[in-house]
């Protein structure tokens, strides 16, 4: 299930509402998924974006960042590999 993150009002995080929403209905509607599943939708004018980037970082969750102007970054986790840790 996706989540939004932060209840702080700004103008992106009341497009990334929005955009949670679509994503719901989407679900409702069984049409293709836009965003991976579990996504916290935030929006990327937060005074704490960097704190709450991270802590999502450290769930694995994918993200939605939605800034002002409509722009959409979707973010998801990378699980390093065994090879990739050895270096």
């Amino acid at each position: 299930m996706a989540t939004i993150t932060n209840s702080t009002r700004t103008p992106g995080s009341l497009l990334a509402s929005q955009r949670f929403d679509a994503a719901i209905e989407d679900g409702i509607a069984e049409r293709p998924a836009r965003y991976p599943n579990g996504a916290a939708f935030i929006g990327g004018d937060l005074p704490n974006l960097g704190a709450i980037l991270a802590e999502e970082a450290r769930e694995g969750r994918a993200v939605v960042l939605v800034y002002p102007d409509g722009e959409e970054w979707v973010i998801e986790p990378h699980k390093p590999t065994s090879a990739s840790r050895a270096a």
